[in-house]
C-alpha cells in the first residue's frame, strides 16, 4: 500500500465549519422524516379504527338526523333500518340499546309490521329489562300477536311476561298416547294452526281473514268445542299408526289417494301464493263503483204484511170483514195459517221486489209500486193466489229505486269484495294461460261424431294448439 493512499494532514479553520453546517443540516432533515412517519402511521391507526367499527361524533349525528327524519316522514322499513345502523355504529351502553330497540319496535308495530316489530321488543328485553318499559311491552306484545292473529301465543306470552320471579308451572297433559304427551296449551296451538290452513284456503280479503280467525277461535273456546277437536287429534293419529303398522302405504290404491291429495294441495298453494299479494286501491274501487252503478242499485220495493187462507171463501170473507174496519193486525194473528207472520200481525221479514220471490209477492210488489195512491197502510183490493193459499196483502212502506252511496262502509267493502272477485278471476285465467304456454299445452276435443274440435274459449290456453 502506498503512503499516498492515506491523508494525515489537518483540515483548514474553514473546511471545518463547512463540515458542522452539513452535519446539523442532515439531523435536521432527519428529524423532520422521523415526524412525518409518525404523523403517517398514526393517521393510519385513526383510519383503521373508523373502518372497523369505530365513528367519529360527526357521522354519528348524522345517522341519527337520517334516523328521525324517516321516522318522522312514516318510512317505517327505512327508519328501522337506519336505527339498526346508528346502533351498530355508536354501539351505545345496554340501558340506551334497549330503548333504543324499544323505539325501533314501535315504529314497526305503527308501519305494521308486526313480525319484525315482535322481534325487535324481545331484543330490547335482551338487551336490558327497562323497568319503565316492561309494561308497556307486554302490551304491545299482546297487540302485535293479536294483529297476528296468535291466539295461543297470545296467551303464552302473557303467562311468561307477568310470572314474575318463577317459571310458569308444566300443564298437566289434557291426553297421553303412548309416550306423545297433548297439553291444552298444544292442542290449541295445533286447532290454531289448522284454522289457519282453512282461513288461507278461504281466498278472503286480508281484512276479512283475521275477523274469520276470531270467530272460529272463540267458536272452539265455548262449551265443548277445544275437547272435540282433540278427540279428532287422538282419533286420526291412533288411525295413522294404525295404517302404518299395517303397511298401507304399500297398497298401491292407498299410494294413488295419497299422491292425488297431495297435487291437490299443493295446486292449491301454488295458486294462493301466485294469489297471496292481489290488492285494490281505494282509487280502484272507487273507479269499479262509477263504471257499474248497477251493481249497486237497489230496486224499487215494498215492505209487506199478509194474511194467509187455506181457500179463497175464507179470503173472500176476511177481505169484507176488513172493509168494515176489522183491525188488519189482529185479524192475522186470529186466522192467518201462515204462523211464521201471525204473530207479528201478518208482517213479513224483508223487502220485496216485481222481479224475485214468490210470485204472489212480485205481483203485489208491482201493483203497489204502479199505483201511487195505494201509499202506507194500503190493502191490495184483490185477493192474491199463491200455490196453495190465498193471501190479503197490506201495505206497510215503499222504496224507490236507489244507488248506494259509496260512502257507505258497507258499499265500499262490497264494492271492493266485487273488484277483487274480478281481479282475481282475470289473475287465474292470465295464469293458467301462462302455465299452459310453458307447458305446450294443446287441446283436440272430439266433436259429438268423433271429429276434432276447438277447445272451450275458457280453455287455459284459449284453445290454442
Amino acid at each position: 500500500m502506498a503512503d499516498s493512499d492515506f491523508d494525515f494532514s489537518l483540515p483548514k479553520a474553514g473546511e471545518k465549519a463547512a463540515d458542522n453546517s452539513k452535519w446539523k443540516l442532515i439531523c435536521v432533515l432527519q428529524l423532520l422524516t422521523l415526524v412525518c412517519v409518525l404523523l403517517a402511521f398514526f393517521g393510519m391507526r385513526r383510519g383503521t379504527v373508523a373502518s372497523s367499527g369505530g365513528a367519529s361524533v360527526q357521522d354519528a349525528e348524522k345517522l341519527l338526523e337520517l334516523a328521525q327524519r324517516l321516522e318522522k316522514q312514516g318510512l317505517a322499513k327505512e327508519a328501522t333500518e337506519a336505527w339498526k345502523e346508528y346502533i351498530r355504529t355508536t354501539k351505545p351502553d345496554a340501558e340506551k340499546e334497549a330503548k333504543l330497540w324499544y323505539r325501533i319496535a314501535t315504529i314497526q308495530q305503527d308501519g305494521k309490521l308486526y313480525e319484525e316489530a315482535l322481534a325487535s321488543y324481545y331484543r330490547s328485553d335482551m338487551a336490558m329489562k327497562v323497568p319503565v318499559l316492561e309494561t308497556e311491552i307486554t302490551r304491545r306484545t299482546q297487540e302485535c300477536l293479536a294483529a297476528l292473529g296468535k291466539a295461543v301465543a297470545m296467551k303464552r306470552n302473557l303467562e311468561e311476561r307477568t310470572t314474575v320471579g318463577t317459571q310458569p308451572k308444566a300443564a298437566a297433559p289434557l291426553v297421553t298416547i303412548g309416550d306423545w304427551k297433548l297439553t291444552r296449551e298444544d292442542v290449541e296451538a295445533m286447532a290454531e294452526k289448522e284454522i289457519d290452513m282453512m282461513i288461507a284456503a278461504s281466498g278472503l280479503p286480508e281484512d276479512k281473514k283475521l275477523e274469520q280467525k276470531q270467530q272460529m277461535l272463540k267458536q272452539l273456546n265455548q262449551g265443548e268445542g277445544l275437547m272435540q277437536f282433540a278427540m279428532q287429534v287422538v282419533t286420526q293419529e291412533m288411525l295413522y299408526r294404525a295404517a302404518l303398522e299395517d303397511k298401507l302405504m304399500d297398497d298401491p290404491t292407498v299410494r294413488e289417494d295419497v299422491m292425488r291429495r297431495e297435487r291437490s294441495a299443493l295446486s292449491e298453494a301454488y295458486m294462493r301464493r301466485r294469489l297471496a299479494n292481489l290488492e285494490v286501491s281505494d282509487t280502484d274501487i272507487n273507479d269499479f263503483y262509477k263504471a257499474h252503478p248497477e251493481q249497486f242499485t237497489d230496486l224499487a220495493a215494498v215492505r209487506l204484511a199478509h194474511i194467509e187462507f187455506a181457500d179463497e171463501e175464507s179470503a173472500k170473507a176476511a177481505m169484507k170483514s176488513l172493509g168494515e174496519k176489522q183491525d188488519f193486525a189482529e185479524l192475522a194473528k186470529l186466522v192467518s195459517k201462515d204462523n211464521a207472520t201471525a204473530s207479528k200481525g201478518g208482517e213479513m221479514n224483508g223487502w220485496f221486489t216485481s222481479a224475485s220471490g214468490a210470485e204472489w209477492t212480485r205481483e203485489a210488489a208491482k201493483a203497489f209500486l204502479a199505483d201511487e195512491k195505494l201509499t202506507k197502510g194500503a190493502l191490495l183490493p184483490t185477493i192474491l193466489k199463491g200455490n196453495k193459499t190465498w193471501h190479503i196483502v197490506k201495505l206497510l212502506e215503499k222504496r224507490a229505486e236507489q244507488v248506494r252511496d259509496i260512502k257507505d262502509k258497507q258499499v265500499f267493502e262490497n264494492a271492493r269484495n266485487m273488484l277483487l272477485d274480478r281481479k282475481s278471476h282475470e289473475m287465474q285465467n292470465r295464469i293458467m294461460q301462462e302455465l299452459a304456454m310453458r307447458y305446450r299445452v294443446a287441446w283436440n276435443m272430439p266433436r259429438g261424431n268423433g271429429a276434432a274440435q276447438p277447445a272451450p274459449n275458457n280453455a287455459p290456453n284459449g284453445g290454442a294448439k
